[in-house]
C-alpha cells in the first residue's frame, strides 16, 4: 500500500461517498486513478456560503486539486467532467449506481491504485446514463471487475467454488489484489452474491 506524500497535486477520479458533520465540515471518499481510494477533507464546505455546491456529491467524476499535510488530505478545488445527471433522474439506475459505489468502497483496500477498475466503473455508469437496462449494466460491471482482479467470472456463474477460487497467474505475479482476495474469502463471497 502506498502513502500520499505531503504537498499539492491534481488527481483524476470519482467520489464514492460523502459525509457531513454537524459543524458543516465535509469529507469525501475519492477513488482516484493515481492513488486508489482515500478520504479527503473539505472543511466548511456545508456552511452558509456554498463553496463546492453539488460537485462533492457521489458519482461526480473530475479533476481534484488536493493538498496533503502531515495529518490529512484537503480538497482545494474540483473541475467536474461528468456528474451523471441522467442517472440521478431514474430511480432504478440510481439504485444500481449507488450499489456499485458501495461495493467498490467496501471491497477495495485504501490507497491501492486500480485504474482499470475506475475505467470499468466510469463506462458502466455511462451505459446506465444512456438507458441500458440496470441489470445488464451491472452484469457487465461485475464481470469485468472479476476479470480485472484475475478471478474467473465463470466460477461465480456456474455456482461452483466455495473458497477455492481461480486466480490468474498474472494477478498473483504482479502482486495486485490477490492477497486481499484470499483473506477469509470475504471479498469473493460479496462479489459472488452480487452476481
Amino acid at each position: 500500500m502506498e502513502t500520499l506524500d505531503q504537498g499539492n497535486r491534481c488527481v483524476s477520479g470519482m467520489i464514492l461517498k460523502r459525509s457531513v458533520t454537524a459543524e458543516g465540515d465535509g469529507s469525501i471518499l475519492l477513488f482516484s486513478r493515481e492513488h486508489g481510494m482515500f478520504w479527503v477533507s473539505a472543511p466548511g464546505c456545508m456552511r452558509g456560503k456554498v463553496r463546492f455546491g453539488g460537485s462533492i456529491e457521489p458519482l461526480v467524476f473530475g479533476y481534484f486539486q488536493i493538498y496533503t499535510s502531515t495529518a490529512r488530505t484537503f480538497l482545494k478545488s474540483i473541475d467536474v467532467k461528468e456528474d451523471f445527471w441522467e442517472i440521478r433522474k431514474t430511480p432504478s439506475a440510481l439504485r444500481k449506481a449507488f450499489g456499485w459505489l458501495f461495493l467498490v468502497s467496501e471491497l477495495l483496500p485504501m490507497l491501492t491504485p486500480e485504474g482499470e477498475l475506475l475505467k470499468n466503473l466510469f463506462w458502466s455508469l455511462r451505459l446506465l446514463e444512456k438507458g441500458c437496462h440496470p441489470d445488464l449494466a451491472e452484469h457487465r460491471f461485475l464481470r469485468r471487475w472479476c476479470r480485472i482482479w484475475g478471478v474467473d467470472p465463470g466460477s461465480f456463474l456456474a455456482g461452483d467454488g466455495g473458497d477455492d477460487w481461480y486466480l490468474s497467474r498474472n494477478t498473483v505475479e504482479r502482486g495486485g489484489i490477490a492477497p486481499f482476495l484470499s483473506e477469509n474469502g470475504t471479498m469473493l463471497r460479496c462479489l459472488r452474491e452480487a452476481l
